[in-house]
């Protein structure tokens, strides 16, 4: 079990989501079970007006309250989101990531290089704060998320009603795709989109402009756009950053 929440992060997700599900008999199907049984000693007894009256008065209260914004199931649904969304597209890019700065080992004595700059030769491990200062650092996370996105596809979508894009039709009710990494090679968008240039993502690069969110024109995206955009993007960008940084140091 052990090895499947280290190197599985998926499992280790699903695991926290099956263990924080109301269980069978739990508070809220004893709650409602439990007055009935408590009033089982009291069967054959006759009911008064006043009884009567006032279980009217609590359902009508209790019809008037409104309903919670979201129930135990549905939150514990949102939190697995929340956590899978983090950690798996994490663990993906991770590979990713170290895999291009093997294959590119001048990219990856660069980014040491700026490390060691930054933090010096003495610090234990590279903060969060030292992670924010180097952007050749984000441009290489960058460069590997517009080349290789977490899915090749985002999330379908549905149409709601027929319309035509781009000269093709599309009936209503037909589930769309998006291929992500198609956009990545896209001559017309990219210069030389074959080739691993992370300085493209550089403040002064080619790219200039381009983000992650597409709020900036779709020029890549990774993890989706606009209301579909995926919740733990600012996780996954944070964390990517901070273990890149730690493993070239410690393992160039």
């Amino acid at each position: 079990i052990l090895f499947l929440l280290f190197f599985f992060p998926f499992f280790s997700s699903s695991l926290l989501l099956f263990l924080s599900l109301p269980k069978k008999g739990s508070d809220d199907v004893g709650g409602r079970t439990g007055g009935r049984q408590s009033g089982g000693s009291g069967c054959g007894k006759s009911r008064g007006a006043g009884d009567t009256a006032g279980e009217q008065k609590r359902s009508a209260e209790a019809a008037a309250r409104p309903p919670p914004p979201h129930s135990p199931i549905e939150i514990n649904k949102l939190c697995f989101d929340f956590l899978n969304a983090d950690t798996d597209t994490t663990s993906t890019m991770l590979r990713w990531i170290m895999a291009k700065l093997v294959k590119n080992p001048s990219i990856q004595s660069k980014i040491h290089d700026k490390i060691t700059v930054k933090t010096g030769d003495e610090k234990v491990e590279v903060s969060e704060e030292d992670v924010h200062g180097m952007p050749y650092l984000r441009a290489v996370v960058l460069e590997v998320l517009w080349k290789h996105s977490p899915g090749h596809f985002v999330l379908p979508q549905k149409a709601m009603e027929d319309m035509e894009v781009g000269g093709y039709r599309i009936p209503m009710g037909a589930t769309v795709n998006f291929m992500v990494a198609e956009i990545s090679r896209d001559e017309q968008e990219w210069a030389k989109p074959m080739e691993f240039i992370p300085k493209r993502f550089l403040p002064n690069g080619d790219s200039k402009g381009v983000d992650v969110t597409g709020n900036k024109g779709i020029h890549m995206m990774p993890f989706g756009v606009k209301r579909r955009i995926c919740v733990g993007l600012n996780f996954a960008m944070h964390h990517l950053e901070y273990f890149v940084a730690n493993m070239v140091r410690e393992f160039k």
